[in-house]
């Protein structure tokens, strides 16, 4: 009809209430979230996002595990054709203040058990990632190491906390990442003093110059 809107397809739909979700996670937090909030944000009714996600817990297992897989799919894009080194650097320097959804789904998923099943699994897709770089460095010989799956354990655990420490507590600056975990990815794989701190240095200053660019 000449002059109607044009109605959006439920892809489109259903895709502006996930990016809803991202966007206020990343404001407020995944634990204070409400439909009304969501639905304010996509400029859509309540009963829309009832409609296409009939649960909180369909509504927060589903964005959530968009972004996370999107934003690792992109982490293993950009790292694709580094040395295990240079990608292990690049997954080190990728702590931006969106990865505090990350924070808020473990957090919130004690409460929502498609939400902790999803944060599960994907975890898991991020242990992978480490735990492949940490052993393809291994058989070309970057690293020295006995265990890949236990050291990739260690090496999130420890990106986790900065996380928190980072852009939820604001405890530690940015420019202190490199000289916080480097030495501890050091130390882990039996990377010379200095090497790997200085590397994911080299990253977040080049990334610096993209972004301001």
């Amino acid at each position: 009809m000449t002059g109607a809107q044009k109605r959006k397809s439920p892809d489109v739909r259903r895709r502006e209430i996930l990016d809803a979700v991202i966007a206020i996670g990343s404001d407020k937090g995944l634990d204070a979230i409400s439909v009304r909030d969501v639905a304010e944000q996509a400029g859509v009714a309540p009963g829309l996002i009832h409609h296409y996600f009939p649960s909180m817990d369909e509504l927060l297992a589903e964005s959530f595990g968009s972004w996370a897989d999107s934003s690792l799919k992109q982490l293993q894009e950009i790292s694709d054709g580094a040395t295990p080194k240079v990608a292990l650097a690049l997954t080190v320097a990728n702590l931006s203040p969106d990865q505090r959804i990350w924070n808020d789904a473990l957090s919130t998923a004690w409460r929502y058990s498609q939400l902790r099943e999803r944060a599960k699994a994907l975890s898991e897709d991020y242990l992978a990632h480490v735990e492949g770089l940490v052993r393809a460095g291994v058989e070309q010989e970057q690293f020295t190491c006995p265990d890949p799956r236990a050291t990739a354990w260690r090496i999130i655990l420890v990106l986790d906390g900065m996380v928190a420490m980072m852009h939820i507590l604001d405890l530690i600056g940015r420019d202190e990442l490199a000289t916080i975990v480097g030495p501890v990815v050091e130390n882990e794989l039996g990377i010379p003093t200095g090497a790997f701190t200085e590397l994911v240095q080299a990253v977040l200053v080049a990334d610096d110059v993209m972004t301001h660019a």
